[in-house]
């Protein structure tokens, strides 16, 4: 009767290792990188952590949403984008394994301004904004890192306005592109393949143009030798040429 009640009450181990694996996983994000000292580490060990799957082309967040939880990606991609007066998709950023989302939330009490949609099959990590503030209270060094991702991520978006404003379409599309194979970039015998299926409607909104027109550019590129078009999939044949119409 004793050794049932022990096997009964015995603690779900592999819950445990569970837990351990997403915190071990943290310790490896950029974002948390400052909090890497001992106290730092305790630190994210109290986070608790849901883990959350999304499929391919679902919405994660609309715009008004009460945001609530930091947003860590594990696997795959997700698209953060909004929409212009003219109900036309303008896109802030493509994020991949590692990065955040949701940190001006967390320091601010507005709803999210912003679509997020699932580019791929991705896994996230959810902590929530109360776990956060009470890390805060002990590890004053995490609110920093929010400022400057969020100073970071503001730069970024002031970048791309500039761009729009005083670029043409063939130069943004040259430093998207550029942009993309840092991100998904994968050496092959061709060139440089962007491991990422992205269309032109999504490629239009990345670079602030229309379908039509990003269609023309890439096809014009493909002429020329510059890239080649493979399933939804981009390979960059002749890097030097797309950085010479990336100025």
């Amino acid at each position: 009767m004793i050794f049932i009640l022990i096997a009964i009450f015995q603690p779900p181990i592999h819950r445990r290792k569970a837990m351990g694996k997403k915190q071990d996983f943290l310790e490896s994000v950029p974002f948390f990188s400052k909090l890497l000292t001992f106290s730092g580490q305790k630190a994210l060990r109290e986070f608790d952590i849901d883990k959350i799957f999304i499929k391919k082309n679902r919405i994660l967040l609309e715009p008004g949403s009460a945001i609530d939880k930091l947003i860590i990606i594990k696997n795959g991609v997700l698209r953060v984008y909004c929409l212009n007066e003219e109900g036309w998709e303008i896109t802030h950023g493509v994020y991949k394994r590692g990065d955040v989302l949701g940190e001006d939330m967390i320091v601010n009490s507005e709803n999210y301004p912003y679509f997020i949609e699932a580019l791929t099959d991705a896994t996230y990590l959810a902590i929530s904004k109360i776990n956060i503030w009470n890390q805060i209270r002990i590890k004053s060094v995490l609110l920093l890192c929010f400022f400057k991702l969020m100073q970071a991520r503001r730069r970024e978006a002031e970048k791309k306005i500039m761009s729009f404003s005083s670029s043409s379409v063939a130069v943004r599309l040259a430093k998207e592109l550029i942009s993309l194979s840092d991100k998904f970039g994968i050496n092959t015998q061709e060139g440089i393949m962007i491991d990422l299926k992205i269309t032109h409607r999504v490629m239009a909104s990345l670079i602030g143009s229309s379908r039509e027109t990003v269609s023309l550019s890439l096809s014009e590129m493909k002429d020329q030798g510059i890239i080649q078009l493979n399933d939804r999939k981009i390979t960059i044949c002749n890097l030097k040429k797309l950085e010479s119409y990336g100025r």
